[in-house]
């Protein structure tokens, strides 16, 4: 039906064109969204800085459901000397009663049960800094890494690296700084990602080198 994004500032959820026009906007009243993956009746959003997961209805708006994630912690990157900051879950794909969920602070890839949210498992991410997840329609997993400006191709089993799909060296750029990777999404083989920098969506083909 669209893009689902949700705004770390405000809470909202808006249903995006995939020309940028907004088809629909919801109030989630959450704390510090980091994620979000729907379905065809509700929304999963990981909120409280990636700590929590939460399900929203989509009739009705309301919050149905809440479970504690896991793979919060310091992240192992800053400014030299200085504690790593506290972050949890960025990222969120589902598939078969499970979602898949992106954690920077252990470099790893959860996969926790829907119905309880529950760890079935967990596999390493390249880099160290994952961010969105999304399917690839021959079932590979693909993440974004923000730190490597890089979206990596996975066997969603073992986290084996497929494929690597790297950004330009120096673009997108906005004011001097070049734009990383968050969040997630491919339609009609291109790939869509957000950035926190601009509040902007870019796209970019699906076209990728074998590793």
């Amino acid at each position: 039906n669209g893009l689902w994004l949700v705004d770390g500032e405000t809470a909202k959820v808006y249903l995006l064109h995939y020309s940028g026009a907004v088809k629909e906007e919801i109030e989630t009243n959450a704390s510090h969204p980091t994620a979000i993956e729907a379905d065809d009746v509700g929304l999963w959003i990981a909120v409280d800085d990636g700590r929590k997961l939460i399900r929203i209805e989509l009739e009705t708006g309301k919050r149905v459901r809440e479970f504690d994630l896991p793979g919060a912690g310091p992240v192992k990157w800053g400014p030299p000397g200085e504690p790593g900051k506290e972050t949890g879950i960025q990222g969120l794909a589902r598939r078969n009663g499970e979602l898949f969920a992106a954690s920077p602070a252990d470099a790893a890839i959860y996969v926790v049960k829907v119905q309880d949210g529950s760890v079935v498992r967990s596999v390493p991410a390249q880099g160290i800094r994952p961010q969105g997840l999304a399917w690839d329609r021959d079932g590979s997993l693909w993440c974004a890494d923000a730190d490597s400006r890089s979206f990596f191709k996975m066997e969603p089993a073992s986290g084996k690296i497929i494929k690597q799909h790297m950004l330009p060296f120096a673009a997108p750029e906005v004011h001097g700084k070049v734009i990383v990777p968050h969040g997630l999404t491919i339609w009609q083989r291109m790939m869509y990602f957000c950035s926190p920098q601009t509040g902007a969506v870019y796209r970019t083909p699906l076209v990728s080198r074998t590793r």
